[in-house]
This record gives C-alpha cells, structure tokens and sequence, in this order.
C-alpha cells in the first residue's frame, strides 16, 4: 500500500500505478466472486471499483483540506506574530533608537490603526477581486512591511513599516477566516476556524520565543522584526496552489467553477445541494448584483447596509450588543500586556533579559486560557463563559494594581508574575472568543458581513486607544493605576454583560431574534435558558408520551 499511494498524494496518478491499482482490483473481484458462492464474500463486491475510483478523489481532497489548514493557520499565525512579536522587541528597540513615550506608542498603535482601515476597504475588496487574491496581497504587505521595519533606523522609518503591516493585518484579519471557514467540508469546518482562532495566540507565543532567542544578538529586534517575511513568503506561495472560494465564484456567475471546487471538498460527484444552498445565501444577503458593481458601488452598498442595521430597533440593539463586547475584550487591558508587557516587567524591576522570556510565558498562559474557553464555549454556553471570565479578570487585574504598588520587594514581585499570567488565562478562558463568536451569531444574514465588519473595525480602533495611550496613564497614575483604571472598566462591563447579555448556544436564527425584541433586555440568559427549557421539556414529554403509549400496547397485547 504505501508503494501504491505515496506518488498518488497531490497529483494525478501515473499510468503504472493505475496498472498496479487495476491488478489488484482484478484480484479482490475474483476473490469477492468466490467468496460470494459461499455466501461470505458478499461485502466484497465491487471492491475493486470503489478502490480505483474513490481513492483518488480522497487523496485530493486530503490533500486540499490540509493545504486550507496549513496556510489558513499560517495566516492567523502572521497575524498573531505581527502582534506579539512588538512586546519584546520594543525594549531592545529603544536602546538603538532614541524615543520618548509617545513615540513609543505610536510606533504600538499605528499598526492598529491601519488595520481598522485595511479592514473596511477588504470587504468590498474581497467581493470584487477574490478572497486569494487579497490573501495574497497581505502576505506582500507582510514581507514588505517586515523588512521596512528591520531595516528601519529612525521613528518615522519604524513607522512607516508598522503602517504597511497594518495594512497587512487588516486585510488577512477580514479575509482569512472567511476563506477557511468557506473552503472547509461541514464536518472539518468547526475545527478549522478554531484552529484560526487559535493560531493567532500560537502566533504571539513563537514571536516571543523569536525574541527570547535574538535577545543577545546585536541589533537582534531587527532579525525579530524581519522574521516574519519568511512565512509571509511560504504564505504567498502557498496560496497560489489552493483554490478559489466556492462561495465567491458562484457569486461571480462561475458555476461550473464552484462545481468543481466543491466536488473536492465534498468528495463526491453531486454537490448541487451545497450549490443551492451557496446560491440561496448569495441571494438573501443580496450579492448576486455585486459582481457589476465596481469599488465605489461595493462601498455605497457597505454603507447603506450600516444604515439599515442603525435604523431597525432589534438590529440596533445588536450591533450595540457586538461593539459592547469588543470594547469589553479591549478595554479590559489585554493588548497593553501584549504589546508592554516586557516593558511593564522592566519596570517592576526585572532585567530585559529575565522580561522577555517572562512575555515569552505570558503568551503561553494565554493560550490555555485559549484551550479552556475552546472547550467550554459550546458545552457551558458563552455567556457563563463570558461572566467567569470577567470575573477571573477583575480579580487578577486587582491583584496586578495592589502587587505594583510594592517596588523592589521580592514577594511582590512574584506575585506580580503570578497575577499577570492568572490574568491571561483568565482573558483566554473567555473574553478572548467570546465577542467573535456572539458577533458572528446575533446578526440577520442579509446584514451579517457588514454587521461584522463593523464590529471589527471598531474593535481595531478599541485597540488603538489602548495601545496609544497606555503608557501615558501609566506616566499619570503610575502602572498601578492603569491596571486599576482597566480593572474598573472590567467591573462596568461585567455587570452590563450580566444584564445584557444573552444565551446563544443552542439556539436557532429565530430564537436568536427574539432576544432583541420587546422587552429588551431579558436579563442576559433567562430568555435563551428559557427556550432551551422549553425544548428539553417538550423533548421530555414527548419521549414520556411515547413511553406510555409502548407501555399501554404491551398491556394490552398481554391481555389479548
């Protein structure tokens, strides 16, 4: 077998292993035959024919699954790298090129910015050029932008190299995840976006390990920086073999295309039924007509659907829902201890070089605290995922204020470390995902990509005030201070997610809907509990009502 099917992965097989393959099938026939004589062999029938004409198919379509995995990961991963990798390396940064703070938060947060920009001209670039060719354009962002950032020997030139990589981020941040989530089969597409979702933590880990390694190196940011044009390049080259989503060229008019895309992903000859299914959605949202516009009609028809959620009562409340809970991942400090958190341990007194492997833990931290909330989203719910993560999260962010207050005091600064990891598992464990997953639930389908685009792009700007204005409260209040300011901000949107807040899992479109409705709001989980009660008591009754119906007939059978 493995002479048979090594040269078969990833191309079309040679005709000497489709001899090979027609012996052995001429083989397995025979002997099916005579097995069936006997009435044993009946299984075997056909065997040959299964063989020869299914493994193939199987075999390509393996192989473009992984290829989705790999380089959908490998996207996130630049995305997570990019901005991770900003922690360690702006400490060893300042030491060749002279800043003051708010230099140094403007070369943090600019990439963010130009995200938030990126992100609202990838949408209508997605719909006119294709999710590969945008995916493929950020990877040239990336490599652009890492080696103008190595390279970089003044403020403005880091600058510049940072915006180009927002640029980047913005674009495969909005294209990414719809890519993989549109290439991937319905039984692999709930992993696949995790795996996204996850590699963007996986991103932030290697980065401050790249960090950790280059930290000796004369001018070692600059190899930290500049790194990520090596996979932005495997990224490029990657994408160029995957093919084109179903989803955009049936929208485009290309059936036969999406046909043949499909065939692959599904593994079998008749996919009219996802076809259909891709051709109703295309209809609901309305983009059949989109193929005609041109950019600026993309644009108009984004804007005019920002209206349209603005301007009915339940859409309103939950776009007011969405962006709450982005602000709420935000402001609740998490890309200040990405983005400083080597420097806040150099200023709680530890060496640069005891800071960056310390960053490199924190980003591990936060990836358990991924793990956790991945398998607790749809088995607790999000919104008891949510509250026990906002609450692990004032805890700790209070225990980082008290703990800063004490400098050059050993037991302090152990515990320092403590809550700041505590602190990131607790972030992962929810508030990490949660917003994403209830943005990408709440939301009417016609209206849903722009909905979401608008939670992301506020999302982006969170981030940028975060980032551009944390080192001067912690120049105001002191780091104490900071984490008590975002440790407040933790406390006010806790108590407005317990009230607003409601249940998803489990339930339907419609059943989403209503919780927007009057009277709003339902006290967070009580309407979404209640449904799913409500299901279980009917599922309950009607297995109670079938059991005394099996019950009486054998009752009366006994009496017959």
């Amino acid at each position: 077998a493995p002479d048979i099917r090594a040269p078969a992965v990833g191309r079309r097989m040679t005709s000497e292993v489709q001899a090979l393959e027609m012996e052995a099938a001429r083989s397995l026939d025979a002997a099916g035959n005579a097995l069936e004589s006997s009435g044993v062999g009946a299984p075997l029938q056909g065997a040959a024919t299964r063989m020869s004409t299914g493994y193939g198919r199987r075999l390509k379509r393996c192989n473009a699954v992984t290829r989705v995995v790999i380089f959908g990961c490998l996207g996130m991963a630049l995305f997570g790298y990019d901005t991770g990798v900003v922690s360690g390396a702006m400490v060893l940064v300042r030491t060749d090129i002279t800043m003051d703070t708010d230099q140094a938060e403007h070369v943090v947060s600019i990439t963010m910015l130009f995200a938030a920009i990126a992100t609202v001209f990838g949408i209508p670039a997605n719909s006119l050029l294709g999710r590969k060719p945008v995916i493929m354009f950020s990877a040239v962002l990336y490599i652009a932008g890492s080696v103008a950032v190595a390279a970089a020997s003044s403020v403005v030139e880091l600058l510049v190299g940072r915006a180009v990589l927002g640029v980047a981020i913005g674009f495969a941040s909005g294209t990414v995840p719809m890519y993989s989530a549109e290439l991937s089969p319905p039984d692999l597409r709930g992993m696949i976006v995790t795996l996204n979702d996850l590699n963007i933590v996986v991103g932030q880990l290697f980065a401050a390990m790249v960090n950790v390694i280059f930290r000796h190196y004369a001018g070692g940011w600059r190899w930290s920086m500049g790194f990520a044009a090596l996979p932005a390049t495997v990224l490029f080259v990657g994408v160029c073999f995957l093919p084109e989503s179903p989803r955009w060229l049936a929208m485009k008019g290309r059936r036969a295309d999406a046909e043949a895309v499909l065939r692959l992903l599904y593994d079998r000859e008749d996919v009219s039924g996802p076809l259909e299914d891709i051709l109703t959605a295309i209809s609901l949202e309305g983009e059949e007509k989109d193929s005609k516009r041109g950019f600026g009609g993309l644009m108009k028809r984004g804007f005019g659907k920002l209206g349209s959620i603005w301007g009915v009562k339940e859409i309103r409340r939950a776009a007011v829902l969405g962006i709450g809970l982005m602000a709420m991942n935000q402001f609740s400090g998490i890309n200040t201890v990405m983005y400083y958190s080597t420097t806040i341990l150099v200023q709680a007194g530890f060496s640069q070089d005891a800071s960056i492997w310390l960053a490199a833990m924190c980003c591990a931290a936060q990836l358990v605290g991924v793990c956790v909330s991945v398998a607790s989203m749809d088995t607790a719910g999000r919104r008891s995922t949510a509250l026990r993560s906002s609450f692990g999260v004032v805890l700790t962010l209070s225990l980082l204020a008290v703990s800063f207050m004490y400098k050059d005091d050993p037991l302090w600064d152990n515990v320092k470390v403590v809550a700041l990891m505590l602190y990131l598992v607790a972030f992962g464990s929810g508030l990490s995902g949660v917003p994403w997953v209830i943005n990408a639930e709440i939301y009417p389908l016609k209206l849903r990509s722009a909905a979401v685009g608008q939670a992301t792009v506020s999302s982006w700007l969170f981030n940028y005030l975060v980032g551009r204005y944390f080192l001067t409260i912690c120049a105001l209040a002191g780091t104490s201070g900071a984490f008590m300011v975002f440790a407040g901000c933790s406390v006010v949107g806790g108590i407005w997610m317990y009230f607003m807040l409601p249940e998803t899992m489990g339930l339907d479109l419609e059943e989403i809907d209503a919780q927007f409705k009057d009277p709003y709001p339902n006290l967070g989980a009580q309407a979404g509990n209640k449904n799913k009660q409500q299901r279980e008591d009917a599922n309950g009754a009607e297995s109670a009502s079938s059991d005394e119906n099996s019950t009486s007939a054998q009752d009366l059978s006994e009496s017959d």
